[in-house]
């Protein structure tokens, strides 16, 4: 699905992304974790070509991308949800999830999509009127998610979605981002809870100050003793 193969990242004159390969397959969960500062952002801003500064190669089912456009790399099949959510709070939910309608053909095409994501979503239909800025951080969370699933996406890229949020909300983000994947769904996501992400994830990097320090399956991964003791307490 996405493979990335000695990726370096340039802020200015300072290196933040040192030979990053990493590999996504289809239908897995892939967790990225990492303290703030580890280059986790940065990796999947640099996926969407929101950093021009780089070297390396970034492909999607087996063709380059990391030189495209961002909308073009939205049309070959990746959706992008940041850290800060990015939904446009003066608008309602409604509004938020119409932006997507130009990704297709006509409108009856996008209420089939609409309706099923909504299914996934019902706490967004009650609110369908309602501000986007005036929503709970879970009900955010829900609706950046939302619309990301509008542009039709075989690979969901995902930034700390558990930030800010209550344990309980935190497990049925999780939950709804399992059901993706039981649908054949790709998913990215960055996360500092490491606990959480050995969880809800199929595999696992570990980084650390912009280079990949482990890597492995995620179960085999929170059996580790040295992993609890070097990282559960930094990251959890």
């Amino acid at each position: 699905m996405l493979k990335i193969t000695d990726l370096n990242v340039w802020f200015h004159k300072a290196q933040v992304l040192s030979g990053i390969t990493i590999e996504v397959r289809q239908g897995t969960f892939v967790a990225i974790v990492g303290a703030n500062g580890a280059g986790k952002t940065t990796l999947l801003r640099s996926i969407m070509n929101l950093h021009s500064h780089k070297k390396g190669t970034i492909e999607m089912l087996s063709r380059p991308i990391g030189g495209i456009p961002t909308h073009r790399i939205v049309r070959e099949g990746i959706s992008y949800v940041p850290d800060y959510r990015g939904i446009l709070k003066t608008l309602s939910v409604r509004e938020n999830l119409q932006i997507a309608r130009r990704y297709y053909s006509n409108q009856a095409e996008f209420n089939r999509a609409l309706d099923s994501i909504l299914e996934l979503f019902p706490n967004l239909e009650f609110r369908y009127a309602k501000l986007a800025g005036l929503l709970s951080g879970g009900e955010q969370q829900m609706l950046a998610i939302a619309r990301a699933l509008l542009y039709r996406p075989k690979l969901l890229l995902i930034d700390e979605p558990s930030i800010g949020l209550a344990p309980l909300l935190v497990t049925e983000i999780f939950k709804k981002l399992r059901k993706l994947i039981q649908g054949g769904m790709s998913i990215l996501m960055v996360e500092q809870n490491v606990v959480r992400s050995l969880e809800v994830s199929d595999y696992c990097y570990v980084m650390e100050k912009g280079h990949i320090l482990l890597e492995g399956k995620s179960d085999a991964l929170a059996r580790r003793d040295d992993l609890k003791g070097l990282y559960f307490g930094l990251l959890g």
